[in-house]
């Protein structure tokens, strides 16, 4: 495979820079691939929008004679990827961004914190980034399931038994304290199945 790198810098005037890159990049490369990496003149200088124009129109002719010499891809290596979705729609051949690996979520009980960034990006259907590797975890299906109401007497106490039901290997769908006065709502407004005895704390 072959690869055609469009860099936006000029490739005599940063010829040293263009000639680490290359080494870089077919470093990295997987075998049987090669990456040639060229600039375009006069660079990339400024961030307006006549610049990303002009950028993006050398980035498509260039993607085009590309295509035209048998390269089996484009990449742009810039991060506003200038005259992207205009190339993917000119040539037969795979264009993409440069781009950065990241990862989300781990092995977290709980997160409730700050941005849900898994859930972003699996909402966004494709539009914020592309999901390479997904990491999944499987739980067989169970026998039995069983709603519990348990009261406390003190949210030191509720405190004392979250940790110990979390270690215990048992997973919960649902975890939620409930104090008093929304539990004595939630039975004048419903008819549940289970009841809880009062308690001068709440429930879990």
């Amino acid at each position: 495979m072959k690869i055609w790198w469009q860099s936006f810098i000029d490739s005599q005037t940063s010829e040293a820079y263009i000639a680490r890159l290359t080494t870089y990049l077919n470093t990295i490369a997987s075998p049987g691939t090669t990456v040639e990496v060229h600039g375009i003149t006069p660079p990339d200088r400024g961030f307006s929008r006549l610049s990303e124009f002009r950028c993006a129109i050398s980035a498509i002719n260039n993607g085009i004679e590309a295509a035209e010499r048998g390269y089996d891809a484009v990449v742009m290596g810039h991060f506003q990827d200038p005259g992207l979705y205009e190339l993917k729609s000119a040539v037969a051949i795979p264009v993409i961004g440069t781009g950065e690996v990241i990862r989300s979520g781990g092995r977290f009980v709980k997160n409730t914190t700050g941005y849900d960034l898994t859930q972003l990006l699996i909402g966004s259907e494709g539009t914020l980034g592309l999901v390479t590797e997904a990491t999944l975890r499987l739980h067989p299906r169970l026998a039995h399931t069983a709603s519990i109401l348990a009261p406390f007497a003190s949210i030191d106490e509720v405190a004392q038994v979250v940790p110990r039901i979390v270690v215990s290997g048992v997973a919960p769908m649902i975890l939620e304290y409930i104090d008093r006065d929304t539990m004595k709502g939630l039975l004048r407004t419903s008819d549940p199945t289970l009841t809880a005895r009062s308690s001068r704390s709440g429930t879990l």
